[in-house]
């Protein structure tokens, strides 16, 4: 026998007509010895579905229990709710940075803060959308902040903000156990400093005489380098977290990828999608708080 767990959180009162939907559903599945427990993690609601359930569970005649799962998950994410269904304790939490660890995008900061802030956003945007090549856009617009001076790295790195439960997520990961990382498109310039973990990857700026040349130093940390540094790091079932295109290749290649406030390219792709803007929802998800 499997021990299942399937957890919805809230930032509400849950949906109490839905919950029997979910039940049967579960059951319907092959959940034996069905039980629910609620708790409250801050201000958000999380219910807790567990049961366990042979290897082989025959498929019923009319229903293919994949899609009933599928179109489950759908339901509570259309209505705000985050869910997220596991067989396993997360051993590994890999997170993105920019608009997922913090709310901003850090190299969007630093050109607003040179005047070119319009041209890099708007390609950034394209960038996260999947509508460009990572590679090439970021080449594109960190060529945008030739001649500024580094001292606009400290002023940037200075006015950055955790998103909602970052910090609360980062300390139960480590009470937990799990292997941290932070892989970024973004830059060593402005993480370092930040962030107490496992693992940091990310790029790095060339640097002359106090100056960003313009150039990336380095190969380019794209979406196959987080995909690669997510199973380098891996120990453990792992966990992939992100908001953007970049992110997909990291999020397919964990055992759980959860799509954080995500762009719809992204939320495709994932297992898990986190609508609300709340990291301490994915550790309640993950069953570290």
């Amino acid at each position: 026998m499997i021990a299942h767990r399937f957890t919805i959180v809230s930032p509400d009162a849950l949906p109490e007509h839905l919950l029997p939907d979910v039940e049967h559903v579960l059951a319907h599945i092959g959940w034996l010895g069905l039980a629910s427990e609620r708790r409250s993690v801050g201000d958000l609601t999380v219910i807790d579905y567990r049961g366990k359930v042979p290897p082989l569970v025959p498929t019923h005649a009319d229903h293919d229990h994949d899609d009933m799962f599928a179109q489950l998950r759908a339901s509570l994410t259309a209505l705000g709710l985050a869910c997220l269904h596991t067989t396993s304790p997360v051993g590994t939490i890999v997170l993105d940075m920019d608009s997922t660890l913090i709310n901003e995008e850090g190299l969007d900061e630093i050109a607003r803060e040179v005047g070119v802030g319009h041209e890099v956003a708007e390609i950034t945007e394209r960038a996260m959308r999947g509508e460009l090549d990572f590679a090439a856009a970021l080449r594109e617009r960190v060529a945008l902040l030739a001649g500024a001076p580094t001292s606009v790295l400290d002023t940037v790195r200075e006015r950055l903000t955790f998103t909602a439960g970052a910090r609360e997520l980062l300390a139960a990961a480590k009470a937990a156990g799990c292997t941290v990382g932070v892989v970024s498109g973004g830059f060593h310039e402005l993480m370092d400093p930040m962030f107490d973990v496992d693992h940091v990857r990310a790029n790095r700026f060339e640097i002359r005489d106090g100056h960003i040349t313009g150039k990336v130093a380095g190969p380019i940390v794209d979406a196959a380098a987080k995909a690669a540094s997510l199973q380098s790091w891996k120990r453990g079932f792992a966990a992939a977290v992100g908001d953007g295109a970049n992110d997909i290749a990291m999020i397919r290649s964990a055992d759980i990828g959860i799509a954080f406030d995500a762009k719809p390219a992204l939320r495709e792709s994932a297992d898990c999608v986190v609508p609300m803007r709340r990291l301490d929802a994915v550790a309640a998800l993950l069953g570290l708080l």
